[in-house]
């Protein structure tokens, strides 16, 4: 039985907490003022959240055919070709169809990303993309003793780190190194003491400053020197137009003149307004869209661009006229209201109760293959304050993902153990 397993219920609790520090702690302002719709949404989201989670652990399971996973190591080496195949989708998909170059700049990279349609090569390599997490994660959980096998998955996680970065994204990396930092976690690999700690502080603090500098140099790609580049990224970076930081603050991070010292302070900044500027973006939100709503085809944009794939009609665009501030992160909610308007809350509920049951199903019935599922849910759910990784930092390729490769673990298994019974 699998006890010691990360709760997604207080993975969204925490990000309360550390939304409200940041927000206390740090000299920022806004000019957009927080509506009181806006703030009770928010609530009553959270809300119906945590109510559908806790009435989700206490309905009792149903019974399934196949109803608990099999231990079985040879099940591991399936599963981690089916994460190697997905490094050599996505890199046919992304530079030999489509086309990018890691001689490019970041923005000519996804303005060729934005003006060419996707492939169905690229769907299935961002699906299977979970295989990568779960070979981390079977590796461990099944003892496999051949080391080449994990290094040669570390370093398809590594090529997909390096790809974020070709394309200039800093969330992408953060969230699959804080992914497989919990599945490290999980079995004890990394341990919560001083030492570990101060390691991983260090650690940390180099990654940032690493994501920092790409940041900058991101910037300074248009803003032509790194000092116009620290300066947009202070006082006229997208994220600023309703959340902005104190003049004071700003004259000092612009004063420091230690190159990585301060590129740790433009990160901590930048990080701070990017962390806090979405409630603002999701009052704005709530004011001024009007539009109708998308019913599910914002955040689930991926499912429905998978099967025009499919059926041949994808247009190559996706419209996002309805949205009122493009490119702006509005909390988790956002998303979810321009698909449901008022009815976000009745999501919320439905959301919180299917995290409880997968939770009750690993708990209850050893469905240890939904593990890495659950783990993701801890991070999505802690960044409820801050934007919707389902739609954002290709969330729903991996929510996908791991359902069909715990699915297709069960049904290997099972079929496996009937084999050998028919044998006997």
């Amino acid at each position: 039985m699998e006890r010691n397993v990360a709760s997604p219920q207080k993975a969204a609790l925490y990000g309360i907490i550390f939304w409200f520090v940041l927000y206390l702690l740090f000299p920022i302002s806004y000019s957009y003022p927080f509506s009181l719709l806006s703030i009770s949404l928010l609530f009553f989201s959270y809300l119906f959240f945590f109510l559908g989670y806790n009435i989700g652990g206490k309905v009792k399971l149903l019974k399934l055919p196949i109803d608990t996973s099999k231990e079985k190591k040879g099940l591991f080496y399936f599963f981690f070709m089916v994460s190697f195949f997905s490094v050599l989708l996505i890199l046919l998909d992304k530079f030999y169809i489509r086309g990018i170059s890691i001689g490019n700049a970041v923005f000519d990279n996804r303005g060729i990303l934005k003006n060419t349609p996707p492939s169905l090569v690229g769907v299935l390599g961002n699906v299977f993309k979970a295989g990568v997490f779960m070979s981390i994660y079977l590796y461990y959980k099944l003892s496999i003793k051949k080391r080449v096998f994990i290094i040669c998955t570390f370093l398809f996680l590594l090529y997909f780190i390096l790809e974020s970065f070709v394309l200039g994204s800093r969330s992408t990396p953060v969230f699959y190194i804080i992914l497989t930092t919990l599945i490290l976690l999980h079995f004890g690999l990394i341990k919560i003491q001083f030492k570990y700690l101060v390691l991983l502080g260090v650690l940390g603090v180099i990654f940032f400053i690493i994501l920092t500098e790409i940041f900058i140099a991101r910037t300074q790609e248009f803003a032509q020197t790194r000092e116009r580049a620290i300066e947009h990224i202070l006082i006229h970076g997208s994220y600023l137009d309703y959340t902005y930081l104190d003049k004071e603050f700003i004259d000092f991070v612009l004063s420091i003149k230690a190159h990585y010292i301060q590129t740790f302070f433009v990160g901590v900044a930048s990080f701070v307004v990017y962390y806090l500027h979405s409630v603002a973006e999701f009052s704005y939100l709530i004011d001024h869209f009007d539009s109708d709503a998308q019913l599910g085809s914002h955040t689930f944009f991926v499912i429905s661009k998978f099967f025009k794939i499919i059926f041949g009609f994808y247009d190559g665009q996706r419209s996002l006229e309805y949205i009122p501030r493009l490119g702006k992160y509005t909390t988790f909610f956002g998303e979810i209201y321009m698909d449901f308007k008022y009815l976000t809350v009745v999501f919320m509920f439905l959301f919180g109760f299917w995290q409880a049951r997968i939770y009750k199903a690993i708990k209850v019935k050893n469905h240890f293959t939904l593990i890495p599922l659950i783990l993701f849910f801890c991070i999505l759910n802690f960044v409820f304050p801050v934007f919707n990784l389902i739609s954002g930092g290709n969330g729903i390729y991996l929510i996908i993902g791991f359902l069909i490769i715990s699915f297709m673990y069960k049904f290997l298994s099972c079929i496996k153990i009937s084999k050998r019974s028919n044998i006997q």
